[in-house]
């Protein structure tokens, strides 16, 4: 059985919030997973995004070269369940994300690659590049948008926004001004908190990493001491 393809949108300024995303995957599975980091590509650099990586989830067939399956998530998540459920879930379409009214939140995506040979990134990206509407219509997968047939709705408790209840599977720190390891007052800053030191008591995060972190700014100076 190959193993689980998880591919991670991220950046330099968020390598410990990764690092932890991937031990919680890990710890919480038997399976076998693999990881690909996500970063933003040269050809996007005129895209004006929130986050440098954000449009390079669309590559993520290609990548794969448009074989098996494959997930996306977003660096600043906590996963809580066994990913393999995830990747097990039937698919009916291509592609299946969190719906959000008549949209999906495309931060943890479970993709079928073979069915998503249509998905052209470099004519996405250059279009992204002169049609800011495009970006958005894409990122959010409007019902309008050039691939919002290729989307089914995936149970949201793999992708819970800034809240947990017994379901959750996945918790995602949205709000960007309250991320626990860069800010305090997130009141679920606990989930944070307990997956960073579970991290370092098995040795998937060194603490030298962590004080590298803070000395470069990146996240908050008391990160190993959050109560």
């Amino acid at each position: 059985m190959p193993p689980i393809r998880i591919c991670i949108g991220t950046e330099p300024n968020q390598r410990l919030s990764t690092e932890v995303l991937k031990h919680s995957i890990r710890s919480r599975t038997t399976s076998e997973v693999e990881f690909i980091e996500l970063m933003r590509d040269g050809e996007l650099s005129p895209l004006k995004m929130d986050t440098g990586f954000s449009f390079c989830r669309w590559s993520i067939p290609q990548r794969c070269r448009y074989e098996g399956r494959a997930i996306y998530m977003d660096t600043d998540i906590v996963v809580l369940g066994d990913i393999t459920e995830l990747w097990n879930l039937p698919m009916s379409t291509g592609a299946m994300a969190k719906p959000q009214e008549r949209r999906y939140w495309t931060s943890v995506m479970l993709l079928d690659c073979a069915r998503l040979a249509h998905w052209d990134f470099t004519a996405l990206a250059a279009r992204a590049v002169a049609e800011p509407s495009f970006y958005k219509g894409v990122m959010w997968v409007e019902p309008r948008s050039i691939y919002a047939s290729d989307f089914s709705a995936l149970p949201g408790c793999w992708n819970d926004l800034d809240t947990i209840n017994a379901q959750t599977k996945a918790l995602h720190f949205t709000d960007l001004r309250r991320q626990p390891w860069r800010f305090s007052g997130h009141p679920r800053g606990w989930v944070f908190r307990d997956a960073l030191q579970a991290a370092i008591a098995a040795g998937a995060v060194s603490v030298q990493l962590v004080q590298a972190e803070i000395a470069k700014g990146h996240v908050r100076p008391d990160v190993l001491s959050l109560a």
